[in-house]
């Protein structure tokens, strides 16, 4: 950056932007403040109070910029599995088995996968197809003593906080 920037005037060097950047990038960088004070850059993580970099701070970023990404849709519909905080707090408080817990927490994070389903080698292998949408799952689902046949299933993360939401208002009868 110190190229870049005249010391005695406190003012960017316009000629070594123009040999560097194209226009929209001097436009931004000129919107940039200078310091006044000489002083030696550093950097800092504004994510975090001590302002250094931090693993956990990282991954915390990383995973709203996710949710913000899902939540304005710029991925499919069929992989947008943003399950609220409410929601995993009531699952992790419910009296059923850990590896049904671990199984809803692969199924959130499976996102679109630009491979086809090997089970059946017909449509990309998206959570919604792999068990509602293949020939293969609606046959296991009509011999399963669930007894459920609903093929108009097309976000798994609706259709199971609607089965949470069935199974709460039967425990209230039990």
């Amino acid at each position: 950056m110190v190229d870049l920037i005249n010391v005695e005037s406190q003012t960017w060097k316009m000629d070594e932007l123009n040999s560097l950047f194209c226009l929209n990038d001097i436009d931004n960088i000129l919107t940039i403040s200078l310091s006044t004070t000489c002083s030696r850059d550093k950097i800092i993580w504004h994510f975090t109070k001590s302002e250094t970099y931090e693993v956990k701070s990282g991954y915390h970023l990383a995973r709203k910029l996710s949710m913000m990404r899902d939540v304005k849709g710029n991925i499919a519909q069929s992989s947008n599995h943003v399950f609220s905080k409410v929601f995993w707090n009531f699952l992790w408080a419910m009296k059923i088995k850990n590896k049904h817990k671990h199984f809803l927490r692969v199924c959130k994070r499976l996102n679109h996968v630009n491979s086809v389903y090997k089970r059946c080698g017909l449509e990309d292998e998206t959570v919604e197809h792999m068990f509602f949408k293949c020939r293969d799952s609606q046959i296991t689902w009509k011999m399963s003593p669930i007894n459920w046949n609903d093929a108009n299933i097309t976000n798994f993360s609706l259709w199971w906080k609607e089965k949470i939401n069935t199974a709460k208002n039967m425990s209230q009868f039990c």
